[in-house]
């Protein structure tokens, strides 16, 4: 059976000479994999470049409950981006983001609060025109409250210690040992209830924003079993750096 859903481009394996298998967050199915044959090719119906980062897309898709791979009527970008393909800091904070979401998104069904949460916010990202070093952490944690660990911001004279395990702050340091302490904490405190509107207000140092990067994904590997270690990070620190 055909259907037509909207999509968000994650990642993309060569297979074959000729060939491609693109993970997509669709809205209808959530995650799935698309073998998409001849995508190369010059007269390909369906083409590899139409799966960069974070593309959002239009598809008509053949969805077969029992098949690993499932496979692609059409494609096609829409909306198409303005800027972040030509933006060296937006393309870079793409590739992140969508090694994060390639990672942490691993449910086959749908769940539209959160496919409307990342396409509002990429779109969102495309057209800002200023202040976008630090939308990763904000979309970082924001996507928390769609995958259940968003944490408590109840950092006070007495709650200085943020409890990676728990999600919170306390007042003394945790028997299983994995927290932030210090400025580290307060930190982390100061974005956890920013939105985009926000962005103007942050004005984080660049040692500042790779560090609170660095204590948001060991906050996530806490929460997310199998996350391992995101290539990408490297990429961004040196955009940064």
């Amino acid at each position: 059976m055909i259907h037509k859903t909207k999509g968000i481009a994650l990642h993309t394996y060569k297979y074959g000479d000729n060939s491609i298998i693109a993970h997509i967050y669709t809205e209808q199915f959530g995650r799935q994999a698309f073998l998409i044959k001849g995508a190369y090719g010059k007269k390909a119906l369906v083409k590899a470049n139409l799966f960069q980062n974070l593309n959002l897309l239009e598809l008509e898709v053949y969805k077969k409950s029992n098949d690993a791979l499932q496979k692609l009527k059409e494609a096609r970008n829409f909306p198409v981006y303005s800027n972040i393909s030509f933006n060296l800091t937006k393309s870079t904070i793409s590739l992140f983001i969508a090694e994060i979401l390639f990672r942490v998104l691993r449910e086959e069904e749908a769940n539209a609060r959160l496919y409307d949460f990342i396409s509002s916010s990429i779109q969102l990202f495309d057209l800002e025109t200023s202040n976008v070093a630090d939308f990763h952490l904000i979309f970082l944690m924001q996507l928390t409250k769609f995958l259940g660990f968003f944490p408590l911001n109840n950092y006070s004279e007495n709650e200085v210690i943020f409890d990676l395990l728990n999600g919170k702050y306390i007042n003394q340091i945790p028997m299983h040992g994995y927290y932030l302490n210090n400025n580290e904490a307060k930190i982390f405190s100061s974005l956890i209830d920013k939105g985009y509107a926000s962005m103007a207000e942050l004005k984080y140092t660049k040692e500042t924003r790779i560090t609170l990067l660095q204590n948001l994904l060991q906050y996530y590997k806490h929460h997310i079993s199998g996350m391992g270690n995101v290539k990408s990070l490297q990429v961004l620190k040196e955009v940064f750096g």
